[in-house]
């Protein structure tokens, strides 16, 4: 299942894989040089104001299974799927707009931690996924309400 949302003070519209097994908010980020390799533009975080990598490796890590990897200019994480490396990146903030444009609904706004994924080794499958895992980074966990739920349709 695909879901929607704007993403960054330019609010380019995205569709994302939700995974209900993956805790992290994630997608492809451009590198400063390259093409794009997918069907939706690749987020490019020197394009939005709203872009923030204030993150410590300690405060992203504490509730995810994810590896860290601190540098001395960003921190890095590794996610795995099924064992095996696919997803490399730098954790940040960023505005995220769920409910405006894709079906007219009052704009729900965030601004999550989310993965900037900069290595990707499955970029023709897929390229964002909205983590809905149990963890403490996943989406569902970072709005801070008692209660979630949410209504797949087909």
């Amino acid at each position: 299942f695909l879901v929607g949302f704007n993403f960054g003070s330019r609010e380019a519209a995205q569709l994302a894989a939700l995974d209900t097994g993956c805790n992290l908010l994630w997608v492809q980020c451009k590198l400063d040089r390259g093409g794009n390799r997918t069907f939706y533009r690749n987020y490019w975080p020197a394009e939005s104001s709203t872009y923030s990598v204030n993150v410590r490796c300690v405060d992203f890590y504490s509730s995810t299974p994810l590896t860290c990897i601190p540098t001395p200019t960003l921190c890095w994480y590794l996610l795995k799927y099924l064992g095996e490396v696919i997803v490399r990146g730098n954790p940040a903030f960023e505005r995220f707009i769920f409910g405006s444009s894709f079906d007219n609904q009052p704009a729900h706004e965030l601004n999550p931690l989310f993965g900037c994924t900069r290595k990707n080794s499955y970029t023709d499958k897929f390229n964002r996924v909205l983590g809905f895992g149990p963890s403490g980074i996943s989406l569902a966990s970072q709005l801070d309400s008692s209660e979630f739920s949410y209504c797949i349709e087909n």
